[in-house]
């Protein structure tokens, strides 16, 4: 997967939520109809996505792109652009993986020195994990980046050094699943992540935080699931918010 160009248009106009195109000011030549996008605005001082949604392609009239449909959020379109760092962009994606099942089997991860992830859904999309024990030593046992339509149910992911984290993946389910971490939070939500529903998980064993909501969340809800006691030296929060938007944090029990 590669970043392909920058997508914002010349006038600098904000990309409003609703939109059924986008004009590039690179060649799109590349594009075809029924190609997937990832459309995001990456924040070049923390060098992390903000914004950031999947399209796909309608049709292509130089360098206007037309999506199939409207797009959900807005994109600002304020960032200096920096091929590396910063800006907005779209990934064309090459080879989609989708419609992938991990279901009824238990995975250990020994600590080996890398901090391997487990499971890692990175740039897919409908992906379902069900009844999945995850172990891991010191990698994050259950991670998604840049993904579309992930659902991980009655699952279970522990880590001895890391959380739980799904950053800027849009359709995010999580559902009566056990998280917990030896030095971190139990999970986290970052960086864009957007259109979520996590209910009815439980956190066991975590570090300063059981749960974090941080950074360009936005439009979910975070319902019905339990916090066990937080360890920490100084200050223990059972769930931190910072920087999101547009979510119902409700019916959560935090034992202290």
């Amino acid at each position: 997967m590669r970043r392909s160009r920058y997508s914002a248009p010349t006038n600098r106009k904000r990309h409003r939520g609703g939109d059924v195109s986008f004009t590039a000011s690179g060649d799109t030549s590349d594009l075809i109809p029924g190609d997937w996008l990832i459309v995001n605005e990456k924040d070049n001082t923390v060098a992390e996505i903000v914004v950031v949604d999947w399209a796909q392609v309608a049709s292509v009239a130089g360098p206007r792109v037309n999506v199939t449909a409207p797009f959900r959020t807005t994109f600002p379109n304020t960032h200096p652009w920096e091929p590396a760092n910063g800006g907005l962009a779209f990934y064309k994606v090459p080879a989609l993986v989708s419609d992938v099942e991990f279901r009824n089997f238990t995975l250990l991860v020994p600590d080996s020195g890398t901090g391997a992830p487990g499971i890692s859904v990175f740039g897919s999309q409908n992906v379902t994990i069900d009844d999945v024990s995850v172990q891991d030593e010191n990698g994050q046992a259950l991670y998604s980046y840049i993904a579309q339509g992930v659902t991980i149910q009655n699952s279970s992911g522990s880590s001895g050094k890391r959380t739980n984290e799904f950053g800027a993946s849009v359709d995010l389910e999580l559902s009566n699943n056990r998280f917990s971490s030896g030095d971190d939070a139990g999970f986290g939500l970052d960086f864009g992540t957007a259109f979520l529903q996590a209910d009815g998980n439980v956190v066991s064993s975590s570090v300063n935080s059981g749960v974090y909501v941080l950074y360009g969340v936005h439009d979910g809800a975070v319902t019905n699931n339990t916090v066990d006691f937080v360890n920490s030296s100084g200050n223990a929060v059972g769930i931190l918010v910072r920087g999101s938007t547009n979510l119902t944090i409700t019916n959560n029990t935090l034992i202290g």
